[in-house]
């Protein structure tokens, strides 16, 4: 599948485009800004996500700002505003695997667009920003360019995730979180008791309350699950994907993929694809 170099771009302003997604990763010093009528306060490490009817009015202050300003045919060609706003949308999710984009539309009291960052987190973000940066720029002569950038965003979208759940529950492990943001990462048990300062026991019993299950269980969970997004909308070499999400070798993930899933990784691909071309039928 050919996507045009027009669906996605990178900008180092704040602005919003009336037909795409933004998601600027800001690092601000007493930055002032108003969202949609609400001021906010940006300082230290940030992320802004933002549809196409948001507004932004900067007043004060200023920083460093990389985004990715995307229209939804960039994840999966088909997707559009219409569609993904429609009533429809959640029994296509469920078909097809597409995300939600709730954090580009969701707007309430305790959210509105803006997400604190840790500098752990910041700093992860930053490498996904940069390399889609360098992938886009690309676009001319890497027939890949498009799925490396998807992949990069994929992983800006978890990575979003993952804040955004930090933000509303509040009393969100940092254990839990630094395996969802970090699965490519090695991670042992000795590695995150010395981290987080702690043993092995508590470690444990911190995990499995909030998951149900042990350390290195969930690593695998999250390193498995965070992989799909990556073999349904990108065509990006098994191996590739493994090595991206924290396995040691392909063998390993498809192992895990299908004793965990009941099809290898590159049956769940295909499966999903001949999906997409009934549909269109």
């Amino acid at each position: 599948m050919q996507y045009s170099s027009d669906l996605i771009r990178i900008s180092t302003e704040l602005t919003v485009d009336p037909q795409m997604f933004s998601v600027y990763l800001v690092h601000a010093d007493a930055f002032a800004c108003e969202l949609s009528g609400v001021k906010c306060y940006l300082n230290g490490y940030t992320l802004l996500c933002l549809n196409t009817t948001d507004t932004v009015t900067v007043h004060s202050g200023g920083g460093d700002i990389l985004g990715f300003c995307f229209r939804p045919d960039f994840y999966n060609i088909g997707l559009n505003h219409t569609v993904i706003e429609s009533d429809r949308y959640p029994d296509l999710r469920a078909r097809y695997s597409y995300p939600d984009f709730h954090l580009f539309l969701a707007r309430d009291e305790r959210y509105c667009g803006v997400l604190p960052l840790t500098a752990d987190t910041y700093r992860s973000l930053l490498v996904h920003f940069r390399a889609a940066e360098q992938f886009i720029h690309a676009h001319g002569t890497d027939p890949m360019w498009s799925c490396h950038t998807r992949s990069r965003l994929i992983s800006v979208m978890c990575l979003a995730e993952s804040a955004y759940q930090g933000e509303q529950d509040g009393d969100t492990d940092a254990v839990i979180r630094y395996i969802r943001e970090h699965v490519e990462r090695p991670m042992s048990v000795e590695s995150l008791c010395r981290m987080f300062k702690t043993n092995r026991t508590t470690l444990t019993k911190t995990v499995k309350a909030a998951t149900g299950l042990s350390p290195m269980q969930f690593v695998l969970e999250e390193r498995l699950n965070q992989s799909r997004p990556d073999l349904l909308f990108t065509a990006l070499p098994i191996g590739f994907i493994a090595m991206k999400y924290g396995f040691t070798n392909a063998n390993y993930y498809i192992r895990a993929f299908k004793q965990r899933f009941g099809k290898s990784p590159l049956q769940y691909r295909n499966e999903q694809i001949e999906k997409w071309r009934a549909n269109k039928e």
